[in-house]
């Protein structure tokens, strides 16, 4: 994980004016780097700041940047939890930060200062009960054209994270604090993740395994993710391909980021390699 969120950020900077000369990795200065880092998340704010999270050993730990990334203060916990493993944050059109994250359950806290103060919002209501949110895995949010914000996420029915088949839910939000019930976007599938390609239409990527190797699929939905069109195609290659995010960026460029073990010259050995695909037509 720390490699993914260094590239991210490689990513993003190297967009300004000053820094458009750096082409390789740099390590967030802000981090521990005698601590292990489970996950990063960076985020752009309303007002203009970065944020990045992450989870360390003690829980939730966060810096902001005012100036683009350049400099970034002191690191601030505002979790501590010993037990989390995932992160995730969107802004809403409203401008209200959620920040989800994972123990057992999936859980959520919010801010409408910039991230400077935040609220608990709960345990986030994926399922019925608690048995059943213990059995949520793979969630991810997005804001959708529409205003609402997606949790995608996949729900087992025997209480592992890696049976077959794994369905992918979803649940919607417009305020960030009711939540949708749950709706069934596909009853296979791992690690979906949401999108709007247009005003018209949102995207739901992730992937499945099928004859033992991971392949790529999406599916639309043009009522607010009520109903969704059959399972396409999205990607194959030779080889597993998984773990897909999705985003558009200001030019409505679909941008496809997924993860791939390739081969090396020792057969028992795989190199971890994250790729991406672009669409300018909607996907």
């Amino acid at each position: 994980m720390k490699f993914i969120f260094t590239i991210i950020l490689i990513l993003l900077i190297s967009t300004t004016n000053v820094l458009a000369q750096l082409s390789s990795p740099i390590r967030f200065s802000v981090q521990n780097s005698l601590r292990d880092i489970k996950e990063s998340f960076l985020l752009g704010l309303p007002n203009n700041d970065l944020m990045m999270f992450w989870i360390d050993l003690s829980g939730i730990k966060i810096s902001r940047s005012t100036n683009e990334g350049l400099t970034w203060s002191s690191e601030n916990s505002i979790i501590s939890n010993q037990s989390i493993t995932e992160i995730n944050s969107v802004v809403m059109a409203t401008g209200r930060i959620l920040l989800m994250f994972k123990t057992s359950i999936y859980s959520y806290i919010y801010s409408d200062d910039n991230g400077f103060t935040w609220a608990s919002g709960g345990i986030l209501p994926l399922r019925d009960n608690w048995a059943q949110h213990s059995r949520c895995y793979y969630a991810s949010l997005s804001v959708l054209e529409s205003g609402l914000v997606s949790c995608t996420y996949s729900y087992s029915s025997t209480g592992s994270s890696n049976p077959t088949p794994l369905g992918i839910y979803s649940v919607f939000t417009s305020d960030g604090i009711i939540w949708s019930p749950f709706s069934i976007i596909d009853e296979n599938g791992f690690y979906g993740n949401m999108v709007s390609v247009n005003n018209f239409q949102d995207m739901v990527v992730y992937h499945d395994t099928l004859n033992g190797i991971a392949d790529l699929y999406y599916r639309i939905s043009t009522d607010n993710g009520n109903t969704w069109s059959a399972k396409q195609s999205l990607y194959s290659s030779n080889t597993s391909d998984f773990k897909p995010r999705i985003i558009k960026n200001n030019a409505d460029k679909l941008l496809l980021y997924f993860q791939r073990f390739d081969p090396t010259v020792f057969p028992q050995y795989f190199q971890s390699e994250i790729y991406f695909l672009t669409s300018t037509n909607s996907g």
